[in-house]
């Protein structure tokens, strides 16, 4: 029986693997596009119960981006199609996380990446090896002297951080650290139906991370759930997930015993117990039938009715959503309502089956709420309240009781949110955020009963928050209580509590110049700065930069701080 295991689009690659087994794997790896559109690819990091998480480290490809206090990123171009492209987010105290996205054509694509827990679940001594208990029913065992540290043998305390993802849990897809595509042993993509899934990292008392010496195997046994006990085959493919290339891959088996598999592996990362289905490429186009408008930002949940599994993701601005299935399976598309909390549930249309030998499935469905919901149409334009431009890199965040919607500002600085309740709302919440000065601003609409509202947002600001972030290859430090020194052929960035970082650069307006750094990353003569704000006194100036230092690795930083002079 053919199962659903796949992420759908919406959408981020290049965070390198913890592993070289992984790596060196990855020549043989078919991730070549068939397809190859360019997309402007934003989103959020979250955490499980959905609070947005600062400070995380989103990558893709070649490029980087550090997310906000609203766990915000955004990327101006990023290029993907129907074989998907992997986008990362890394923050410590959390597991690598991530999200594929598919694209059908040229256009902007909302994501949303969930980053699970990296629980400490104990310590152990290498030289002595031992169990640690994943769940009540899941283990990873360690063989004696089984630990390296950067090559060389590990004799000290071996600290165990981890987490169990539960197959049958309905927010599943959503916390995987990209999709459920996978290179099976023939090198052939397939598209994986999970028994579940488990995460280790391996890290000394001080933080550093090990790994598993050459000829060690380290036994992985995995919960299987009581519904799904009865569809575990004898014997389960064991995938490792490729951070690098976002794909699962096809290295050792488990055994069932009882209610649980039983393998051995040679590495950590991610790793999944998985059943390998043939693949159908397909995306799907979400209407409004009362509108005839394509439903953008719209979040869609998709279940197998041949098995069980489900998959989700967020349309694009024309209401697309793009994406893998496994052949030979019927499927249901849920609508998600705003409302969470509507009695009636959420529309349900029925697609499929499809087989591997029809071309890229495109289904149109016209979305017909009844007369048991209410449309509320919101729009606006956001713009500088000093200059009166519009905004056009804004984020627009609804709230209310039992909604959390996120909208962003086009060319034109305009948006238009579509909010579906089943009843009236008292009070909807309207906060913009500038993505590149974080300047904010706000609106509230009451007595939402249905029909068309306008709510224009001007931002003013009036610098708040000061900040330095300063990152390398090997991590990141935040500096905070950030001044600017403007002298006569100098501009200089430092920390008013005497912290070792200074930059120094020539330009007094926005724009590009040269400039100089010395601090916690060694020295940088031939630095480059771009300037995005450069206020007045007692206002903000705001940049970025970047360069290479004596020892050759690269420096990039932000900076968001009060002008004094």
């Amino acid at each position: 029986m053919n199962r659903l295991l796949m992420m759908i689009l919406a959408v981020l690659c290049l965070f390198s693997c913890r592993e070289e087994s992984t790596s060196e794997m990855t020549d043989t790896i078919p991730i070549g596009l068939d397809t190859n559109y360019q997309q402007l690819v934003y989103g959020q990091v979250l955490t499980t119960s959905g609070d947005p998480i600062s400070n995380v480290l989103v990558t893709v490809k070649d490029q980087n981006y550090i997310t906000d206090d609203y766990g915000r990123f955004k990327f101006d171009e990023v290029y993907a199609g129907n074989k998907g492209t992997q986008i990362s987010a890394t923050k410590e105290g959390f597991l690598y996380g991530g999200y594929r996205l598919y694209a059908g054509e040229t256009g902007n694509s909302h994501v949303e990446i969930v980053l699970m827990d990296a629980k400490d679940l104990g310590d152990i001594p290498a030289l002595l090896g031992g169990t640690i208990n994943v769940t009540d029913k899941s283990s990873v065992t360690f063989p004696s002297d089984a630990f390296t540290l950067n090559g060389v043998a590990y004799s000290g305390n071996v600290n165990v951080l981890g987490n169990w993802i539960d197959p049958t849990a309905d927010d599943m897809l959503r916390v995987i650290p990209g999709d459920l595509m996978g290179v099976d042993i023939e090198s052939q993509r397939v598209v994986l139906t999970s028994f579940g899934m488990i995460g280790i990292e391996l890290r000394t008392d001080s933080g550093e991370e090990l790994q598993i010496a050459d000829g060690k195997m380290v036994e992985l046994i995995y919960e299987v759930p009581d519904a799904i006990l009865g569809d575990a085959p004898a014997t389960i493919p064991l995938w490792s997930f490729d951070e690098q290339n976002g794909l699962w891959i096809e290295e050792e088996s488990a055994t069932l015993v009882g209610n649980q598999y039983v393998g051995l592996v040679s590495h950590f990362t991610w790793w999944n117990t998985d059943i390998p289905n043939s693949i159908v490429e397909f995306c799907i186009t979400i209407i409004n039938e009362e509108t005839g408008q394509p439903m953008a930002n719209q979040e869609i949940k998709i279940n197998n009715l041949s098995g069980y599994g489900c998959a989700w993701g967020i349309t694009n601005e024309r209401g697309i959503i793009c994406g893998v299935l496994p052949e030979n399976s019927q499927f249901e598309v849920i609508v998600l309502l705003s409302d969470s909390n509507c009695p009636e549930g959420n529309p349900v249309y029925n697609i499929g089956p499809y087989t591997i030998d029809d071309a890229i499935v495109n289904e149109v469905i016209t979305v017909n709420y009844g007369n048991d919901v209410i449309s509320n149409f919101i729009s606006g334009t956001i713009t500088d309240c000093i200059t009166g431009n519009p905004v056009t890199d804004a984020t627009v965040l609804f709230d209310a009781a039992n909604i959390s919607v996120v909208s962003y500002t086009d060319d034109n600085g305009y948006y238009n949110q579509e909010i579906i309740t089943c009843s009236n709302i008292s009070t909807l919440e309207i906060t913009a955020v500038d993505f590149v000065s974080q300047v904010t601003g706000e609106a509230t609409l009451n007595n939402l009963s249905g029909g068309t509202y306008v709510a224009d947002i001007a931002l003013c600001d009036d610098f708040v928050d000061a900040e330095w972030l300063l990152n390398t290859a090997s991590g990141f430090v935040i500096v905070t209580d950030v001044v600017c020194k403007v002298k006569p052929f100098e501009t200089i960035i430092t920390s008013s509590t005497g912290a070792a970082d200074l930059l120094g650069f020539d330009c007094t307006t926005v724009g590009t110049c040269d400039a100089r750094y010395v601090g916690t990353f060694g020295t940088i003569s031939d630095l480059e700065v771009e300037i995005s704000d450069f206020g007045n006194v007692g206002q903000a100036v705001r940049g970025s930069f970047s360069g290479i230092n004596e020892q050759g690795e690269t420096v990039w930083g932000s900076f968001n701080a009060e002008r004094v002079e």
